[in-house]
């Protein structure tokens, strides 16, 4: 009788129970996979105030501002924004992007070269600057003696529109408009 109970056990209970082990595995897994899967990586949660469409680097395809002085237009391939995930940004003008610049007192050419490290806000369509560390350069190229100047970002609210691979920032306040095509990121 005790190999009888000994046969059905090794029989049938031990392979139930293995199978039981294995499912109940399988079953947390998936459900483990189905909430990653859903929600993306939950150990990185979205960072509040910033907008995932704005996430990724951006060229700078056009910058028209106008002062009462005067207007200054991207002349050459804009620089390169890139706009991370933590609210974290950096511009880099790389060998030099060149602006024409037309004052009152006539044209110009400027060159801004460097980079400006920045954190930033935008949800609900406004981004704001909240912070920068520039390590950027302005500087007239054919009016020699005239100061290099630092390059800072304005930091009033700027109303934006982020569509897909396309992004137009816009302040009224300054009269400015810049396009931007995404090259990489989300």
């Amino acid at each position: 009788m005790r190999s009888q109970r000994w046969a059905w056990t090794h029989r049938y209970a031990v392979p139930m129970f293995v199978a039981s082990v294995v499912s109940v595995i399988l079953a947390g897994g998936g459900l483990i996979a189905v909430i990653w899967l859903g929600d993306g990586d939950p150990t990185d949660p979205e960072q509040p105030g910033v907008d995932r469409c704005l996430v990724g680097t951006w060229q700078t395809t056009s910058h028209v501002q106008e002062e009462p002085l005067g207007r200054v237009v991207l002349a050459d391939d804009g620089p390169v924004f890139e706009l991370r995930e933590d609210g974290t940004g950096v511009t880099d003008y790389r060998g030099g992007v060149r602006y024409d610049v037309e004052t009152v007192a006539g044209a110009s050419v400027a060159q801004m070269t460097g980079t400006v490290e920045f954190e930033y806000e935008a949800a609900d369509g406004t981004f704001r600057y909240t912070s920068q560390q520039s390590h950027a350069t302005f500087e007239f190229v054919d009016l020699p003696g005239v100061p290099v100047n630092e390059v800072t970002f304005i930091e009033e609210p700027m109303s934006y529109r982020c569509a897909g691979d396309t992004l137009r920032l816009t302040s009224e306040e300054h009269n400015y408009t810049g396009d931007y095509q995404r090259t990489g990121g989300s």
